[in-house]
């Protein structure tokens, strides 16, 4: 649905319109979606690794290959193996990709919701690295 809404938005308007709406929902669903998973999962504790153990649980997720590795109590990094999003991206052709504004913008809204001091950054993505992509996750 979101692929096909993006394409639509585009169209209609173009690129950039379409990418700063998609980033705007995004970050309101990563919040959403995290508030959400916490209650579902009646968690309590708010440390990096139990945010990272929601994040891959959530149904954003579901279109991802992924495990993330704790480096330390305070630093992990999550690799997406296989990406939906990506490989749709790849075979359409794309020469722009949504990888670090549209997932920066949930995985930073959705980890700040369950510890606001978590920092989201990428460390590999497309187009240098079209085999997934990497973010580092630290308090």
């Amino acid at each position: 649905m979101d692929a096909l809404w993006f394409l639509t938005t585009e169209k209609m308007t173009d690129y950039e319109s379409a990418l700063k709406i998609d980033v705007d929902v995004w970050k309101k669903y990563g919040r959403k979606e995290a508030k959400r998973l916490r209650s579902l999962f009646n968690v309590q504790d708010s440390s990096l690794e139990t945010a990272l153990e929601i994040l891959i649980r959530a149904p954003f997720m579901l279109q991802v290959e992924c495990h993330y590795e704790m480096l330390t109590d305070s630093e992990a990094i999550l690799h997406i193996e296989y990406c939906r999003t990506l490989e749709a991206m790849k075979k359409a052709d794309r020469t722009r990709f949504v990888c670090e504004p549209v997932s920066g913008a949930y995985f930073i809204a959705f980890a700040k919701e369950i510890n606001p001091n978590i920092r989201v950054r990428p460390i590999r993505l497309p187009p240098a690295y079209m085999e997934g992509c990497e973010w580092s996750f630290s308090i």
